[in-house]
């Protein structure tokens, strides 16, 4: 994907199903849920975007799966820089 647009996570899901969804400045709500954000890229490979989201130097970034979690999932929270 080659352009960025900014979309809320409703939107992703409906364009990018079943696909990880590489997202800088991504928004959440008062429950800490993703919201919306910017999207960089999307595809199939994890591995390759969060490449991507480390070659841009964002501050703040996500790579999310857009369809249905089987089985268990690894959240990695990185601390803030001071």
């Amino acid at each position: 994907m080659a352009d960025t647009e900014k979309l809320s996570w409703d939107e992703m899901k409906r364009r990018f199903p079943d696909e990880f969804v590489a997202i800088v400045d991504p928004e959440h709500d008062a429950e800490d849920q993703l919201t919306g954000g910017t999207v960089v890229g999307h595809g199939k490979n994890k591995h390759e975007l969060l490449g991507l989201l480390r070659g841009l130097g964002a501050k703040h970034a996500a790579c999310r799966w857009t369809g249905i979690i089987h089985g268990r999932v690894r959240l990695v929270r990185l601390p803030d820089e001071k």
